[in-house]
């Protein structure tokens, strides 16, 4: 409900091109039912700037729908966000509420990793459930295409499990295990 890390700004944290991001998480939000229950995006790794048109950074996390995405701004109001094509799985809690039934699966570890080639626009998003299921929906490897060859750096810190908000505070809290993240 807000917890998140925060490591300051240092020049070695400041992107500008290629880079891979690697990390095992557990998400526990609660994405059933109609649209307008769900949650908003989560940020797991971010050093994000908002703001147009001087939006810079990149912003590592799910997006509203549940997919893994990535954010990246090249510093002139071009902001890129490129998603998996299927969501993480979403929380069941193990112990339901009163009357009610667990449905599908129980949240499972993910290991995900975020690519961006600076030289290509190459963008490769990849979540691997933690599973003896070789045949689970949720697990994705998507490549994409960014016209972004660039990052634009900023003096923002790097935020772990939240994203900077347009009010200069940290939002878009991540709910759920963050485990060995890895830039």
């Amino acid at each position: 409900l807000g917890s998140y890390g925060v490591v300051p700004d240092h020049a070695s944290l400041r992107l500008a091109g290629s880079f891979t991001f690697t990390a095992w998480i557990a998400p526990t939000s609660q994405r059933v039912g109609p649209p307008d229950q769900r949650v908003g995006a989560e940020g797991l790794l971010t050093k994000w700037r908002p703001g147009s048109p001087n939006a810079s950074g990149y912003a590592i996390g799910i997006d509203d729908g549940g997919r893994l995405s990535v954010s990246l701004a090249d510093g002139t109001g071009r902001v890129e966000t490129l998603r998996a094509d299927v969501p993480l799985r979403p929380w069941i809690p193990a112990i339901p509420g009163p009357n009610q039934r667990p449905r599908g699966v129980a949240t499972s570890w993910y290991f995900i990793a975020v690519s961006f080639d600076s030289r290509t626009g190459r963008v490769v998003l990849t979540q691997d459930p933690r599973n003896d299921f070789p045949f689970d929906a949720t697990r994705a490897s998507v490549e994409r295409t960014t016209s972004l060859r660039a990052i634009a750096t900023n003096d923002e810190p790097v935020l772990m499990a939240a994203r900077r908000q347009a009010s200069g505070r940290p939002g878009d809290f991540y709910n759920g295990k963050l485990d060995n993240p890895r830039l």
